[in-house]
């Protein structure tokens, strides 16, 4: 899974296109600054956040074969929503993140409306992967790949037994 360009935008077609890979259950979390968690996650063709269904597709695709093995390419240009899905591949067994630190944007923002009709957008909370470790910091990978060796170090490890 190459994430290394992935810039952000809105996280939940990401979600929903991947969910067969992560599997049915909750894959992420907003965590918010009082340490409460609100799950977003996959369950038979809809991603849901906090239980509600975001999105869902018409015909949910199902992998023909197991994964045996997944290898997740990040660098400084995975941002945002980006991170958001980097963050859902944490935990998946035998995953391995390789490549460069992501770009350390791994938060939610809200946006709220000034007395003067004026928009602020501020950040309310950071990712956290399925086992609730927060993030808002770059996220790093478990094999560093520098200089745009990024995609040959991942298809090595693919093909390690």
């Amino acid at each position: 899974m190459d994430l290394s360009n992935d810039t952000g935008g809105n996280m939940w077609p990401m979600l929903l296109g991947l969910g067969p890979i992560f599997g049915d259950g909750i894959v992420g979390y907003f965590a918010s600054h009082n340490n409460s968690f609100i799950g977003w996650g996959y369950s038979k063709g809809s991603v849901f956040c906090n239980k509600n269904e975001v999105m869902k597709l018409k015909t949910p695709y199902k992998l023909k074969n197991k994964i045996e093995k997944l290898a997740v390419i990040i660098s400084n240009n995975t941002c945002s929503s980006g991170e958001a899905t980097a963050v859902s591949f944490i935990g998946i067994k035998n995953s391995c993140f390789i490549g460069e630190p992501t770009y350390g944007n791994s938060t939610a923002n809200r946006s709220f409306k000034l007395s003067n009709g004026a928009m602020i957008y501020l950040t309310v909370c950071k990712f956290a992967d399925r086992n609730k470790k927060t993030y808002g910091v770059p996220i790093n990978p478990d094999i560093v790949a520098l200089n745009g060796t990024s995609k040959k170090t991942a298809i090595e490890w693919l093909n390690k037994k």
